[in-house]
């Protein structure tokens, strides 16, 4: 199906069709690996070209994630109009800032009251700084609710289904460039 549609389109808009030819080409190996697969391209993709990437993103790299215990990102809901954070005891956060990260990445720094936090008695579950309150780090909107769902739908069988045909592009490479496959 997306080979004819490719096909019916070169005679019309023959540039950007081979833009896009190389693009998903290049789709079609490098998106499938976890490093590519991150906000901004789950974004783009779907809005430039409504292509849905198939692949893993890295899980979230907070202590409490990983430790499978405490407040992970996930365990405040937001309100992007309001632009607040609510942390599970019901404290909505005090600062919300735009900025960009060490990598030049835009983000938005979220943070909680120190009164708030240090009177908390789940204070231990949400941050490990002695004298700090909270802090979350989160993309916008669009990229936070797309890593959000891709982490939840790359837990599903279904996904672990479709993301196992990838194992038979990955592997065929000629000499130590990946082959490009046919459309």
């Amino acid at each position: 199906m997306l080979r004819s549609s490719l096909a019916l389109s070169f005679p019309t808009q023959k540039r950007m069709d081979i833009t896009y030819l190389h693009w998903l080409q290049s789709l079609l190996y490098r998106f499938l690996h976890t490093n590519y697969v991150d906000g901004p391209h789950l974004v783009s993709s779907q809005q430039d070209y409504g292509i849905e990437l198939l692949g893993p993103v890295t899980v979230d790299p907070s202590w409490q994630a990983k430790a499978g215990q405490g407040f992970d990102a996930a365990s405040f809901p937001i309100d992007w109009q309001a632009k607040t954070a609510t942390c599970p005891q019901g404290k909505s956060s005090r600062k919300w800032k735009s900025t960009m990260d060490r990598g030049e990445t835009q983000v938005i720094r979220v943070e909680f009251g120190k009164s708030d936090c240090l009177s908390c008695p789940c204070c231990s579950q949400c941050t490990t700084a002695p004298s700090n309150p909270r802090q979350l780090t989160l993309r916008p909107q669009a990229q936070f609710e797309a890593i959000q769902a891709a982490r939840q739908r790359q837990q599903t069988q279904e996904f672990k289904e479709r993301y196992a045909i990838r194992a038979g592009i990955g592997g065929k490479h000629v000499g130590s460039r990946p082959s490009v496959l046919p459309l």
